[in-house]
Formats: structure tokens, sequence, C-alpha cells
């Protein structure tokens, strides 16, 4: 029997967006001994504990990326968890190469802001390159603030809504509250 637990996430794992409001997930990662891969623009600290691997590159350029992920992937076998952060101007051609870099039974876990709450969102799915994978949406939504107004979450609120995520099979987790819509922040 192993002596990871059973709620032990898959390793290797691949997360975008690890350096800033993912620090904490990272961290959660590397504490459960999952192998993770870490893409930034600028890598930042490294994990106080756990195998990290840092993957400094610019997912908005494809070449880069293809070749820094695979670089990744023959130190860490293909990922079988990924956890996306990435802007949407660069979703499709990031996306079609981070498909490339997972493992068939991949779960992808995309990390998306408020406006994916909002009334006029177009309908959930999974886009085109994780089709047939496991796929889960993490909505980051808004809190109340202690003076009546509401504000966005704290990087350690997203990272542990994100990281509780991980550990149930629900295909969509909001962080915070979206409605009503007209409560978020304008700022």
């Amino acid at each position: 029997m192993s002596s990871r637990s059973a709620t032990a996430p898959p390793s290797p794992a691949l997360v975008v967006g690890g350096t800033g409001m993912l620090s904490g997930t990272v961290q959660a990662l590397a504490d459960q001994g999952c192998t993770t891969a870490v893409l930034a623009r600028r890598p930042g600290p490294p994990a106080r504990t756990g195998p990290v691997v840092a993957v400094p590159v610019d997912y908005t350029d494809p070449a880069a990326l293809k070749d820094a992920l695979f670089k990744a992937v023959r130190d860490t076998g293909r990922f079988r968890l990924a956890v996306l952060w990435v802007h949407t101007p660069a979703q499709a051609s990031a996306y079609g190469v981070i498909a490339q870099a997972l493992t068939d039974d991949a779960l992808v876990v995309e990390v998306l802001g408020s406006a994916a709450a909002a009334p006029s969102a177009p309908p959930a799915t999974a886009p085109a390159p994780f089709h047939g994978h496991r796929y889960r949406r993490v909505v980051l939504g808004f809190a109340d603030g202690d003076d009546g107004t509401t504000r966005w979450l704290s990087h350690r609120e997203i990272s542990e809504g994100v990281t509780a995520a991980l550990r149930t099979p629900e295909d969509l987790r909001i962080i915070g509250r979206v409605r009503p819509w007209t409560d978020r922040p304008r700022t």
C-alpha cells in the first residue's frame, strides 16, 4: 500500500499562475508530496517544502511554452493534474500546447475570473483541447468587506478555495460569491 493518502493529488502536476495567487495551492500540493511544475513568466520563491520544478516561460509564446513544458515533462513525466490560471487572449494557443503535456486521464482545473459567472456569460464547457480529460472549473468571486462593501478575494482565499476544489468531485466551484452580480467590486 502507498504511503500517500487516498486523497493525495495526482502527481505530477502543472500549475500555471503558481507564483502569485495560486502559490498556496502549489505549497499544498508540495506538502502532499506531489511533484509540481510551476509555470510562470517570473519565477517566484520556491515552495518551502516538497518537489517543485520551476518552468520559467511566458505562456503567450506557444513555441517557447511547448519547449519549456516538454523539458519539464522529461523531468517529471506527463502531467496528471493541471491547475490553470490563463488569461483569455492566450487561452486558445496555451491550452493546445498544455493539453499535449497531459496524460489521457489528467484532471484539468481551470481557474476563471468572476466574468465567467456574469449573467451574460456563455454556458460552461471544457475548452476543446481538454475534451476527453476530466475537467472542472473554479470561478473566483468576491467577498464581503468589513465596511459594508465588497472586495476581491485575497491570494490566500483563492489558494484555499482552489486547493479545496482539488479534493471534491464538483464540476464547478465558486470561491466567494458572484450574486447578486451588482454587488461585484468596481475596482
